[in-house]
């Protein structure tokens, strides 16, 4: 389960609840923005298409794992060091800056955004996964439930 909350100023928090299987000693775990979108209800409302939306500040470190932003106001967290023997349903908070909503109380808008995780083990194998997700300014929904069509998982084996 994830969370979705508003920190303030155009920030919201999401925590995903992260699970890893099949790999153990995780040194890495590096959550990057890859695209985020806006529609609206009513094209008077504004114009839909690509919007921007960074990390904006460092997140809490998760047990073992530091955490780091490498680039101010970019698109990726990374946290760092462990090794963690097990990731399970694992809360990775990113703090989150994206556009304000409409202030026409008749319009709503709805944001999705995509994010590559990608973990790697104290052998250097990586395992990438990306999910989308959507919100409307009053709750956090899964955009696809079918957990085949929403992830593309990527294993690489080093020296292959």
């Amino acid at each position: 389960m994830q969370s979705f909350t508003y920190a303030g100023n155009g920030v919201y928090t999401f925590t995903p609840a992260l699970t890893v299987t099949g790999m153990s000693n995780i040194v890495k775990v590096t959550a990057d923005i890859i695209s985020s979108n806006l529609t609206y209800s009513s094209a008077s409302c504004g114009t839909a298409g690509p919007v921007n939306s960074y990390v904006v500040g460092t997140p809490p470190n998760v047990g073992s794992l530091i955490a780091s932003v490498p680039a101010f106001n970019g698109d990726e967290v990374i946290w760092h060091g462990g090794p963690v023997s097990n990731i399970t349903n694992l809360g990775f908070p990113i703090p989150i800056k994206f556009p304000p909503p409409p202030t026409n109380p008749h319009c709503q808008d709805y944001l999705t955004f995509c994010v590559k995780y990608t973990f790697t083990d104290s052998k250097c194998h990586t395992c990438e996964v990306i999910r989308c997700y959507g919100f409307k300014r009053g709750g956090l929904i899964e955009v696809n439930d079918d957990v085949k069509s929403t992830e593309k998982v990527t294993k690489v084996v080093p020296g292959s």
